[in-house]
């Protein structure tokens, strides 16, 4: 059977043209990026000095490094032993096992590298709230504009000067990635089954209950 002809030059004539993007659009979309950067870049290194909560984690993760499948002292009166702070560690096993990930990082490094994931919490949490407050499909459709674009940077920087997110990262605490894992369930962004925030709530068991 023969295919029917097909005149693709009077097709292509037809389609309607591509509107060019201009760089000056791009540059102006990437201009609250730009802002926010270096508010971001100061208040990561500030965050970087502190993290008593995260020192907490992850000499609770040294621990088990270094015992390997000997019993470890994990679960002792502090973590001192292993020259952390006098404090307990108070997660579950698994919980241990994660931090023992990022024990194998020098402190600082994974300080920063834990930070900079809760960063990314509030970012995506913001991009999140101008999608839904505009109506639209997708995160890339939310970024669209460049409204849109400078609101979400102000609700950015907003969060992340919001005392309970400030303290929180000051202190290199898990609340904000536990947050994320919740959220996610709450939207639907996978379809989960509400895994993400089942392993989410195991995180603040106390190990008696584990």
């Amino acid at each position: 059977m023969a295919l029917p002809d097909v005149d693709l030059r009077a097709e292509a004539a037809a389609a309607p043209p591509r509107t060019p993007v201009q760089p000056s659009s791009v540059l102006l979309r990437l201009l609250p990026l730009a802002v926010v950067a270096v508010p971001v870049w100061m208040m990561l290194a500030d965050w970087a000095k502190q993290g008593l909560d995260f020192s907490v984690y992850w000499f609770g993760g040294s621990i088990l490094n270094q015992s390997g499948t000997s019993p470890s002292d994990l679960y002792g009166p502090t973590v001192a032993s292993a020259g952390g702070p006098q404090l307990p560690f108070t997660y579950p096993p698994f919980a241990a096992l994660v931090f023992g990930v990022l024990a194998r990082l020098p402190q600082s490094s994974a300080l920063m590298l834990f930070n900079v994931a809760g960063v990314a919490v509030a970012a995506w949490v913001s991009v999140t709230i101008v999608r839904y407050w505009s109506s639209k499909p997708d995160l890339r459709s939310a970024l669209s504009s460049k409204k849109n674009c400078w609101i979400a940077a102000a609700l950015f920087l907003g969060v992340l000067f919001l005392g309970p997110w400030r303290e929180t990262l000051a202190f290199g605490q898990i609340n904000i990635i536990l947050m994320g894992l919740m959220v996610i369930d709450l939207l639907a962004v996978c379809p989960s089954g509400g895994a993400s925030g089942a392993q989410a709530s195991w995180w603040v068991l106390r190990p008696a209950s584990s």
